[in-house]
């Protein structure tokens, strides 16, 4: 989720994905954030440009894993590097979640015409600094079983760290493995359709048995009524109510809106009905309108 729809009360009034008054709850240390307001800045591929310098700056050391190789067009001199071989570059949105900045897929520039490439060389010299340039790596493959056979999926590995309060950080085993949605795709993005896969460590060490539960589970109590409930289903459960949440919402709006009909039929004050008109566009209940500093009566009757 966007940092903008956190919170309806302090950041975008018209969310209706966040928890109100969750930014003073952040404020009074009684929430904890794995990412914090403003990490988002850190997925801006116009950073891995940089992550050698920065590594090398804070720990004096270079990266243990090298970086992809990365042009932030910002910066003239590596723009005209990179427009150099712009066939085997990715475009990539500079600040992705930014408003005010171009948002978009990432642009395979292999499978561009010759004309779709001189545009980009004409946009890239324009408003530089909202784009950067990668390499084009080709992903892994990995396996998945799809209408009767095996099929190749382009995937990627999403890794997670987690800060052990000593200004260190600990890479978690597994991840977050995600595929394409179609064969000889290049582009995994869950928006388009793609799908998670199972990832699996394999060690030859010792297998870390640590769990957040109690105490050891047995076959017999996981068979009787404690039965625990899946991650999967405790989702859904969550989502339901909220979406149950807001459909109580309308409801009572409705049954405000017909009752103060019903009272005040003679009663047309312009500003409240005004009001009604915002309320119910903002809860879906009425269509947008151009002219919405004036609705009519008829749209709420």
């Amino acid at each position: 989720m966007d940092d903008d729809f956190c919170d309806p009360l302090e950041l975008r009034p018209d969310s209706t994905l966040g928890v109100p008054g969750l930014l003073q709850a952040v404020r009074a240390g009684k929430v904890l954030m794995a990412n914090a307001l403003g990490s988002s800045f850190l997925e801006s591929p116009g950073l891995h440009a940089f992550l050698p310098a920065i590594c090398q700056h804070l720990t004096g050391q270079p990266l243990q894993l090298a970086s992809l190789p990365s042009w932030w067009c910002g910066e003239p001199a590596a723009r005209d590097e990179a427009v150099q071989h712009l066939r085997r570059r990715v475009i990539k949105p500079t600040y992705p979640s930014l408003s005010g900045y171009p948002h978009f897929e990432p642009v395979l520039c292999p499978q561009l015409s010759h004309a779709e490439l001189d545009d980009w060389r004409q946009q890239l010299q324009g408003r530089a600094e909202a784009y950067t340039l990668q390499e084009n790596l080709p992903l892994s493959q990995a396996p998945i079983w799809h209408t009767g056979h095996v099929e190749p999926r382009a995937m990627m590995l999403r890794v997670f760290a987690i800060a052990n309060g000593q200004g260190q950080w600990n890479v978690l085993p597994g991840g977050l493995t995600r595929i394409a949605a179609r064969p000889h795709e290049q582009i995994v993005s869950m928006q388009r359709g793609g799908s998670s896969l199972d990832t699996r460590i394999l060690t030859d060490g010792d297998i870390d048995t640590f769990s957040m539960l109690p105490r050891r589970l047995h076959p017999a109590e996981l068979g009787g009524k404690r039965r625990l409930i899946t991650s999967h289903a405790a989702e859904n459960l969550f989502w339901m109510g909220r979406y149950a949440e807001r459909a109580e919402n309308q409801l009572r709006l409705s049954q405000l809106v017909l009752k103060w009909l019903e009272v005040n039929d003679g009663n047309k004050d312009p500003a409240f009905i005004r009001l009604l008109v915002q309320l119910c566009q903002q809860q879906n209940l009425l269509p947008e309108t151009d002219d919405a500093a004036a609705p009519s009566w008829r749209a709420v009757s």
